[in-house]
């Protein structure tokens, strides 16, 4: 079996307004979305009847999608804001994925920061 071809589309105005098209436009087999800004902590509410739109839409294209979690994410900081704004925006990633009908979540988990040594940024991360 031979891996899709696809990639991120944009999702401002909608997910199925303007994901959808552009998806079909670009011949993709897969698609990634960001569900919040790829470079803030805020978890936007989704707009159900876009979600259910693209979910639709998805399907009857048979077209996997999959989440991107927001770049800022870092399990392993060793500012404990960072980590607990981590897991909020995981979890958020998660819930939004779960409601548009993602396979999966693409997350970085993060690294070192603060001068720790990389072996105790991992345990955090574990």
């Amino acid at each position: 079996m031979r891996n899709p071809v696809g990639g991120h589309i944009p999702v401002a105005g909608g997910l199925a307004k303007t994901g959808l098209p552009y998806a079909a436009e670009m011949g993709a087999e897969a698609v990634q979305v960001f569900v919040a800004n790829p470079r803030g902590w805020a978890t936007p509410a989704g707009d159900p009847k876009q979600d259910e739109a693209f979910r639709a839409g998805c399907a009857a294209r048979s077209l996997p999608v999959y989440v991107h979690a927001p770049y800022l994410i870092n399990f392993g900081s060793h500012t404990e804001a960072t980590a607990e704004r981590s897991v909020e925006s995981l979890r958020h990633s998660l819930r939004r994925g779960r409601d548009i009908g993602a396979r999966g979540v693409v997350v970085h988990t993060g690294a070192a920061t603060g001068g720790r040594p990389r072996s105790e940024a991992l345990a955090q991360v574990r």
